[in-house]
């Protein structure tokens, strides 16, 4: 029999959690982001991807947009993670008849975000890349991953973008499932699952918002050149001055 510490029995230091605890489960969620034209489908539509995932769906305002983007964050939850995959399958038969969807200079593909937590993107990547490349090469799609992190830690949010034919990108999409239902028993994933786009701007102020980079350093750069012409000009006046005295 165990003997409990001088700690718990008079309510002192808190015990770590055990690793035979258990941890209660949230419902299985999956992210994405649609632009204005496909979030319109699936709010016209979402009683039919309801019913598909057996759960419910979700759909951030048209004004409350991803960070660093012009799309709109579609929730799915859903008590099983096939019925997940059976919903996907409904929202890319939208994304195929939707003009913002289809890839620039590619007319038969067709492009989709996919969010996912950090911990997932490591899984989905593979060591040295293997996983991603052998799902590239199986489905014929192109899988980029987002530089930026929004938050810290195996919970953090990141966006995967694919794009490819309907066929290939559907095959992507059911991975993706996949992947994120293997970090669905950490402790994290229910902060992960629940988090607003409010608290990813607060979120975002370590890592910067995507694009913001770009525009920083052209700020910077244009502060710099500022600085460095007036550095030069003060400069030439001194030199000047000084061979003026010298004549």
């Amino acid at each position: 029999m165990l003997k409990r510490s001088p700690q718990d029995e008079v309510g002192g230091e808190e015990k770590r959690p055990r690793r035979e605890d258990h941890i209660e489960l949230c419902t299985p969620t999956f992210k994405l982001l649609a632009p204005k034209t496909l979030a319109s489908a699936i709010q016209f539509s979402h009683l039919v991807i309801e019913n598909a995932a057996q759960g419910k769906l979700h759909l951030t305002e048209p004004e409350d947009l991803y960070p660093g983007t012009e799309q709109q964050v579609v929730t799915i939850e859903s008590p099983a993670w096939e019925n997940i995959a059976s919903a996907m399958k409904h929202i890319l038969a939208m994304a195929n008849n939707c003009t913002e969807c289809v890839m620039p200079g590619h007319e038969d593909e067709r492009r989709l975000a996919i969010v996912m937590p950090s911990r997932s993107i490591s899984a989905l990547i593979g060591v040295k890349g293997a996983n991603v490349k052998e799902l590239q090469l199986r489905t014929g799609c192109h899988i980029h991953v987002d530089d930026v992190a929004i938050g810290h830690g195996p919970g953090g949010d990141r966006a995967v973008n694919i794009n490819g034919l309907p066929a290939g990108l559907e095959q992507a999409i059911v991975r993706t499932v996949e992947v994120v239902q293997e970090s669905h028993d950490q402790v994290w994933f229910r902060k992960w699952a629940e988090r607003s786009n409010a608290e990813r701007l607060e979120q975002e102020q370590a890592p910067p918002l995507r694009g913001q980079v770009l525009r920083n350093s052209e700020e910077g750069n244009g502060c710099m050149g500022s600085m460095m012409g007036n550095m030069a000009g003060m400069m030439m006046g001194n030199m000047m001055g000084g061979m003026g005295g010298m004549v």
